[in-house]
């Protein structure tokens, strides 16, 4: 009873429901990081151009949507208006770039068509998604958690769900090992790194479906919860002002400079 009661009190727990978004989100990428070049390079034997010209294409892409889906994400907290009514929208928004996530993250791994521009098509395409989800990720932990306390728990539960996510790639490894060796033509060694893969991608497919899943159940739980959660910044309204500050404010620093050379 106990352990139910302690359940049902984390699941009203913003600070645990941040965490479960951050284990989602890191099983996932803990995988892709660890094997997509080695699945690519081994297994589809990929041609050198199009790996290379595809990480060449992934790092544009990577700086140029960084700042780009910042200015987006900063213009949508922004927005006149109650604050639950921009939480709402970016958990929304996290849900729905999670899903999309999750699919793309499974384009690395099911042989749908050509390895060169699949490569190339699911680095930017995840890396897209994946961006809006740290973006999102980061605003949530500033908008829900505004006193230094609150923001430590957040932390801290990110934090272990962090550490809990590395289980994904010990199974991972334990499906298809890595080896740094090009495997042989022997029918007997093909035999072997084909049912590796294909157990390999079983668990990708599940290990999306089940964080898609997850997500969008910690979305509906942040929402139950907003309208009836005290958040930090309602208790930093009612607290009393702080004393002012009678203390003179020092001079610019570009003034000091022109005084001195004087």
């Amino acid at each position: 009873m106990r352990f139910l009661g302690r359940l049902s009190t984390l699941r009203r727990d913003p600070a645990f429901l941040y965490g479960v978004l951050s284990f989602c989100k890191l099983s996932i990428h803990n995988v892709f990081l660890v094997h997509h070049c080695d699945v690519f390079l081994r297994y589809y034997q990929i041609d050198k151009g199009w790996f290379y010209w595809g990480q060449v294409i992934f790092m544009i892409w990577n700086a140029i949507n960084d700042p780009l889906f910042g200015y987006i994400s900063d213009r949508q907290g922004l927005l006149p208006g109650d604050k639950s009514v921009s939480r709402r929208k970016r958990t929304k928004t996290l849900a729905w770039a999670g899903i999309l996530m999750c699919i793309s993250f499974c384009f690395f791994w099911l042989d749908l068509f050509y390895p060169g521009p699949r490569f190339v098509f699911a680095l930017c395409l995840y890396d897209t998604f994946l961006t809006i989800v740290d973006l999102h990720l980061a605003a949530i932990l500033v908008e829900f958690a505004v006193a230094s306390r609150d923001r430590a728990r957040f932390s801290l539960y990110s934090s272990l769900f962090s550490m809990a996510s590395a289980m994904s790639v010990g199974i991972s490894h334990v499906l298809h090992p890595i080896s740094p060796e090009i495997p042989s033509e022997s029918r007997e060694s093909e035999r072997n790194l084909g049912s590796s893969l294909e157990a390999f991608r079983l668990f990708c497919v599940v290990l999306s479906v089940l964080c898609a899943i997850s997500l969008v159940i910690v979305v509906r739980a942040f929402h139950s919860i907003s309208d009836k959660f005290s958040f930090s910044e309602k208790r930093i309204s009612r607290a009393s002002p702080p004393p002012p500050n009678d203390k003179p404010h020092p001079p610019p620093v570009c003034k000091v400079l022109i005084s001195l050379r004087k």
